[in-house]
């Protein structure tokens, strides 16, 4: 710790575990937390120097794909109507929600209200995604500011992906 307050600790290198005893937990726990952080610092530097929002949007989309998560839309929120961003072509029958969110986000719950939504908690927490397909989804808004400017809808197909998807939230969240 004194390293690290000392600016003399790499956040990559992190602290080396001598014991397996609660500080060493500890301290392993301690050397994950910080190089998650300094992953999404790299991430944020990243995106920041991409030149359009599209370039963000895709680099996005590219981090999900890399995490195995492949069925999912990105929604830009903007002047009172949502449009799905990337995958940049989305066809109507891999719109899992009503087609008037297009016209008025204030029907898109995680767009409205700022909050994630999760047909995991409550079956038909969003009257405007479409449950009869048997399918799942979280949406995350992505928030600027005091507004929400997009937000990620993933979709969940079955079980087992919905498993996978989980999984790889915990390691996002490490």
């Amino acid at each position: 710790i004194r390293s690290f307050e000392e600016n003399n600790l790499f956040l990559t290198k992190g602290i080396e575990v001598t014991t397996k005893d609660e500080i060493g937990v500890l301290t392993g726990a301690f050397n994950d937390f910080m190089e998650s952080y300094h992953d999404i610092a790299e991430f944020k530097k990243v995106i920041e120097e991409d030149g359009s929002l599209s370039e963000v949007y895709s680099r996005i989309g590219d981090a999900f794909y890399g995490l195995g998560i492949n069925t999912f839309i990105l929604f830009e929120v903007m002047k009172g109507a949502i449009r799905p961003v990337f995958p940049t072509e989305v066809s109507d029958g891999d719109m899992y929600c009503n087609h008037e969110i297009m016209r008025d986000s204030g029907l898109c719950r995680a767009a409205k209200t700022g909050h994630t939504i999760s047909s995991l908690v409550f079956r038909r927490i969003c009257r405007q995604f479409y449950t009869d397909n048997g399918m799942n989804h979280i949406c995350l808004p992505m928030i600027a500011g005091d507004s929400t400017i997009g937000v990620v809808q993933f979709i969940l197909a079955n079980a087992e992906e919905t498993s996978d998807f989980l999984e790889n939230k915990v390691k996002i969240g490490r």
